[in-house]
């Protein structure tokens, strides 16, 4: 269910309604993710004995 969230945002309900109920029109869409670097510690705090690529 990753990256489905925002779909739940108030936000972004409310440019959805207005999209279709026609008040709207999308002329171009930019999306970006971002991945921010963590420091390789475990859930206790202790350094991971491997390295997660996020590949």
């Amino acid at each position: 269910m990753a990256g489905y969230t925002r779909r739940f945002n108030p936000s972004h309900q409310f440019i959805h309604n207005k999209i279709l109920n026609g008040e709207l029109n999308i002329w171009q869409m930019d999306v970006q993710t971002y991945f921010f670097r963590r420091s390789n510690l475990n859930a206790l705090c202790q350094p991971r004995s491997w390295t997660d690529h996020l590949l």
